[in-house]
Order: C-alpha cells, then sequence, then structure tokens
C-alpha cells in the first residue's frame, strides 16, 4: 500500500498476509472479487490480497480529513458525497 505524505514523499506499508487465517483470506478474496484459481493455496491467497492492496494509493490527508469528519459526526459511518460538499 502506497501512502501519499505531505511534500509529495510516497512511502511504501507492507504487512505479512501470511499471517491471516485461511478463513480471512478467503473473506478477503470474496469480499474485494479477487481472481484466483479455485483451490488456491494460503499462500496463493495471500499473494492475491497482498498484490490487491499493493496496487492502492492512499492519501494521508484525506484519510485523516474523512476520519475527523467522521469522529466529529459521533459515528464512523459518514456518506463521502456529505463530506465532499461540506468541505467546498
Amino acid at each position: 500500500m502506497r501512502l501519499n505524505g505531505c511534500c509529495g514523499r510516497s512511502r511504501t506499508q507492507t504487512v505479512n498476509f501470511t499471517k491471516l487465517d485461511l478463513a480471512t483470506l478467503k473473506s478477503l478474496k470474496r469480499h474485494y472479487r479477487l481472481k484466483t484459481r479455485e483451490k488456491a493455496t494460503k499462500s496463493e491467497l495471500a499473494q492475491a490480497v497482498a498484490k490487491h492492496f499493493a496496487s492502492q494509493t492512499v492519501d494521508e490527508a484525506d484519510t485523516i480529513s474523512l476520519f475527523m469528519y467522521s469522529a466529529r459526526a459521533g459515528s464512523l459511518q459518514y456518506d463521502r458525497r456529505d463530506y465532499l460538499n461540506a468541505s467546498r
């Protein structure tokens, strides 16, 4: 997962997905609709999940702003459209 910090810096955070149990990896595969062979091994699932998350880019400033908006609203459930409209 690439994190974009202030000043355009980018850093990489790694997670060892092989430490997750098989049921969790299968759940992540299902949730994110990852393509693997039907009877994939634990290491193949871990690779697919790691590849998926490695392809994601996270804007730290936006993430923190959304979190603060949610915290102030009293719930971590938020409608991103409400946040975007309120911030303009």
